[in-house]
């Protein structure tokens, strides 16, 4: 019974750090990865310059920043993956090792938790390059992103303060 218990705790830990995972997927790079696999490379930056009204040099310093971001959290999520894989193997093992579970979860957490410190990082570096107004917008965005999937649940109105 007891390990039935650590087993189910387990299951709902990894569901709710792969929720965690999808939604900071879905706010930073629903933009570029959702329009990118339309065949429209570059076209995150494209946007931004629109609603934004960036100059060149805006551009520039917001292009390296992104570049420097998915470089380094793309390693991150390689290892955020081969964990989540091996945990499932575990997982669906004939007899799975709750301790085994357990420390691979908090090896997941530990990977969700860089990768948010690293977003984090990143979203000031981008907010220092923008004007106050700008940053204004910008931040906008992402609260409509995320209303907007919560409204998908809710169904509520979506909050806008454009």
């Amino acid at each position: 019974m007891k390990r039935k218990l650590i087993f189910f705790i387990i299951l709902l830990l990894v569901i709710v750090n792969i929720s965690a995972l999808a939604t900071i997927t879905y706010k930073h790079w629903y933009i570029s990865n959702h329009l990118e696999s339309l065949g429209r490379p570059g076209i995150q930056m494209e946007i931004l310059s629109r609603e934004l009204n960036l100059s060149d040099i805006q551009k520039e310093q917001l292009q390296d920043q992104i570049s420097v971001f998915e470089a380094e959290t793309q390693i991150i999520m390689d290892s955020l993956r081969a964990g989540g894989v091996s945990l499932i193997d575990e997982i669906a093992s004939a007899d799975p090792d709750s301790v085994k579970l357990e420390m691979m979860a908090n090896k997941i957490s530990d990977y969700q938790i860089q990768i948010k410190r690293k977003l984090i990082a990143h979203l000031l570096n981008e907010k220092s390059i923008l004007t106050p107004e700008q940053q204004h917008q910008f931040f906008n965005m992402f609260k409509e992103i995320q209303l907007r999937r919560g409204m998908m649940k809710s169904g509520g109105k979506l909050y806008s303060d454009r």
